[in-house]
């Protein structure tokens, strides 16, 4: 018979495979992938040299296909080809980093008080980071719902929480007060309100910068499409008539 603790890290651990598996499920573009990292990863072995991570072979399949096929056009359409199809999938992972971690710092102010309120209720660091992390969507709460299932599968605090330390400068900040009070029982309230209090000051000068943005995002529209259609509509009927009057 398993003990209680156990059983239930070994349905954490289980729970979090099947999330794994599911989430491979869904993504359609997953075998075009494995195919590009396997193209990748022989190509590496040609030069004698081994891909830094399967993001890196996929890279370099994807590229020496896009280069194959440019060949049937001309060399420079190949060449052109193989450079866009080895930077796009990197920028295309940068840009999704930045809105992941944008997702998360808007919404860490709720995921901390939402901790705190766990914390001051008597419950323990994991039990606050696996009901946190269970219903929400947003980064901030997956990040806690790893964090969770690591210290559910028997890992470390300090290895665990890497997950939130992951969300940033303010993640690495709420794991170090998280950490503090699992080894050291240090008080985790104040810290945890006085950040929830920062990121949410953050988020509102953020908003404010957008609003004082959004006359100088309208002012191409209303230069380029606008007023052209303005006096398309009002100054061209009129140039019509005219000519039509002269020619009488």
């Amino acid at each position: 018979m398993l003990r209680p603790g156990c059983r239930r890290r070994l349905v954490l651990a289980r729970v979090g495979a099947a999330r794994s598996r599911r989430s491979r499920r869904r993504d359609p573009a997953r075998p075009v992938r494995v195919v590009a990292c396997g193209i990748g990863r022989w190509a590496y072995r040609l030069v004698g040299r081994r891909p830094s991570s399967d993001e890196a072979a996929s890279d370099a399949g994807g590229a020496l296909v896009a280069a194959a096929l440019g060949l049937v056009i001309s060399p420079i359409v190949s060449g052109a080809a193989a450079l866009v199809a080895w930077r796009l999938p990197a920028i295309r992972r940068v840009r999704v980093e930045q809105r992941e971690r944008a997702l998360a710092m808007q919404a860490l102010p709720e995921t901390i008080d939402l901790l705190r309120l766990c914390l001051d209720a008597g419950l323990t660091v994991p039990i606050a980071l696996e009901l946190v992390g269970r219903d929400g969507t947003d980064p901030a709460c997956a990040a806690c719902r790893r964090a969770a299932e690591r210290i559910g599968a028997g890992a470390r605090s300090r290895d665990a929480l890497g997950a939130v330390r992951a969300l940033g400068d303010d993640g690495v900040r709420c794991a170090d007060a998280l950490e503090a009070s699992v080894v050291d029982g240090a008080p985790v309230s104040v810290p945890l309100g006085r950040l929830a209090a920062e990121l949410r000051d953050v988020r509102r000068r953020d908003l404010e910068r957008r609003v004082r943005r959004v006359p100088v995002l309208l002012l191409p529209p209303l230069v380029l499409c606008i007023l052209p259609a303005f006096a398309l509509m009002t100054v061209v009927p009129l140039i019509v008539l005219s000519l039509r009057s002269l020619q009488l």
